[in-house]
């Protein structure tokens, strides 16, 4: 497979931030502390992590009806195939993935999967921004000033959730631009795929607005996701407490508005892990953590420890699981596929 210079120059930044987050450290010394963990409290960290992929996992799948036949099990393999291949490409290329696992395997419409990936999203987004908004005005007490334009970062996320949403629920009015479109997106698909049929885009555009507006009257469903969106974070948040204790980090939680700042630490790095700067948003987040964390007093080869280990726990693990998962997700789809299209010229009549 021959890499693209967009994914070595992103590969490279990526580097360059690790390097540079372990260069604000003693490099030894972050390696024996990574290395002499509180084994216990470890597991319990990985346990959250996993239990925090099958929250989103359930929440995904609750998105529309066509995606309830979908087991857990599935899921929770589509959802990690998707980290696999996000962490290969500077964009969320783990997205489109999903969207071709729903089609091709699943046999769900384009429409309905690209709807429940982007929804999906906006969920993530959604709960990240308001928990960093919410926990904002704690931290800037705690700590006197904030390292990060959290402040920018939060109004730019807001303001395309908000944008996204009102081109969804209208994106009927878009139809021409989508036709004017229909031929150079058919090209650069016919770059990636072997369909040459084409793809109707008017047909996918116009269901994938049905169904987001379907979502949205659904108000039982509308809530749970939601909910379960930001327990996926609270349980995230909790997985690094755990971390930290593994490394006998004390983060003085003493109070409800500690774990406010916990939840706001988390939820920015994750903001600016969105950031189309390094490869699976790894770098970018360490940085954010470290930056947050030292702002608040903690020592500099402590706080780098515990991020590097959650990045770790929380990002490369399941990516790795992934990158297992697609052999046999993947790669059985073309020989599924002839499969079906022998089938069906056995099964056709043959005119006399």
């Amino acid at each position: 497979m021959r890499l693209s210079w967009k994914t070595v120059v992103a590969w490279i930044i990526t580097l360059i931030l690790l390097a540079s987050v372990l260069l604000r450290a003693d490099t030894t010394d972050v390696l024996d502390k990574a290395l002499s963990p509180n084994i216990w409290y470890l597991i319990i960290a990985i346990i959250i992590s996993f239990c925090s992929l099958i929250v989103k996992v359930i929440r995904w799948i609750l998105l529309d009806p066509k995606l309830n036949k979908i087991s857990v099990k599935d899921g929770t393999a589509y959802y990690t195939i998707a980290m696999y291949f996000s962490m290969l490409t500077i964009f969320k290329a783990g997205d489109a993935v999903k969207v071709v696992l729903l089609v091709t395997r699943e046999k769900i419409s384009s429409g309905i999967a690209i709807m429940s990936v982007i929804t999906d999203r906006i969920l993530e987004t959604f709960a990240v921004v308001f928990m960093s908004f919410f926990g904002l005005m704690y931290y800037s007490e705690k700590a006197g000033v904030i390292p990060i334009k959290t402040d920018w970062i939060l109004a730019m996320m807001a303001f395309i959730l908000v944008l996204t949403c009102l081109t969804i629920i209208n994106s009927e009015k878009f139809l021409p631009l989508v036709n004017r479109l229909d031929p150079f997106l058919n090209r650069f698909i016919a770059k990636f795929s072997s369909n040459s049929n084409g793809v109707n885009f008017e047909q996918v555009t116009i269901e994938f607005g049905k169904a987001f507006r379907s979502y949205l009257k659904r108000s039982k469903i509308l809530l749970l996701t939601v909910f379960l969106s930001f327990l996926a974070w609270v349980l995230f948040s909790l997985q690094f407490v755990f971390i930290a204790a593994a490394y006998n980090l004390d983060l003085e939680l003493n109070n409800l508005s500690d774990w406010y700042i916990i939840f706001f630490i988390v939820s920015t790095a994750a903001l600016i892990s969105q950031l189309p700067i390094s490869i699976g948003g790894i770098g970018s987040r360490d940085y954010a953590y470290i930056l947050l964390l030292e702002g608040l007093g903690y020592a500099t080869v402590a706080v780098t420890t515990i991020t590097l280990v959650q990045t770790f726990v929380g990002i490369i693990i399941p990516s790795v699981i992934g990158g297992f998962f697609v052999s046999s997700f993947l790669t059985t789809n073309s020989h599924d596929s002839k499969e079906e299209e022998n089938d069906e010229l056995v099964s056709e009549p043959i005119d006399t």
